[in-house]
């Protein structure tokens, strides 16, 4: 398997990452056809024509959807953990966002613990995008597009804003002042950065 970040894959000037949150549902048919397209987790069950696939979370493999998808005509980005047992044709490191300072991205280590999406998002950047536009990224709630509840933990996915908000916020900047990326979202989020929506 071969790391995404040893590859021009992701070197476009535009890409659009698509959560699995309610917010962006609205949104989904406003993306251009031919976009450079990443779907995050139960993303991949939207609508949309994808290109990317990316999973993160070592949990992800217990749902049942996650294996209706793997013969998707899709590139699969997956984490080390979730490529151990399932084919991917890229994967990525993992460094911990919460010792998130001076970040060194020139190994093709990207920050985990702020969600799959936060993944993307640095992925795409240290790739060379400049306009990184999110759908569904809401940082909040516990249910996704299709009205299925989330899994994770109560004390994270509260009805408010998600308690990784802000570690996302970091990168965000770190990204924005660093590699001059553009990142905005057509959704509705609690992302700081990214919050203003973009018609």
């Amino acid at each position: 398997m071969m790391l995404i970040t040893d590859t021009d894959l992701l070197r476009h000037e535009t890409v659009y990452i698509v959560g699995s949150g309610p917010n962006g549902k609205e949104y989904y048919d406003s993306i251009p056809k031919g976009s450079i397209v990443m779907v995050c987790n139960k993303a991949i069950m939207t609508p949309i024509d994808a290109k990317f696939w990316i999973c993160e979370d070592s949990s992800i493999p217990n749902n049942q959807w996650f294996h209706d998808n793997l013969d998707r005509d899709v590139l699969k980005i997956f984490s080390d953990s979730i490529a151990a047992e399932h084919p991917a044709d890229y994967g990525f490191r993992h460094k911990s966002i919460w010792k998130f300072n001076n970040p060194d991205f020139c190994h093709g280590s990207t920050y985990g613990g702020a969600t799959v999406c936060c993944r993307a998002t640095q992925l795409c950047a240290m790739s060379g995008a400049k306009n990184i536009i999110l759908i569904g990224v809401d940082m909040s709630g516990n249910y996704h597009f299709d009205g299925s509840e989330g899994d994770c933990q109560i004390e994270i996915r509260r009805k408010g804003r998600w308690l990784q908000t802000k570690a996302f916020d970091d990168i965000l900047i770190w990204l924005k002042n660093n590699l001059g990326c553009r990142i905005v979202s057509m959704s509705e989020t609690e992302l700081k950065l990214a919050r203003h929506k973009i018609t």
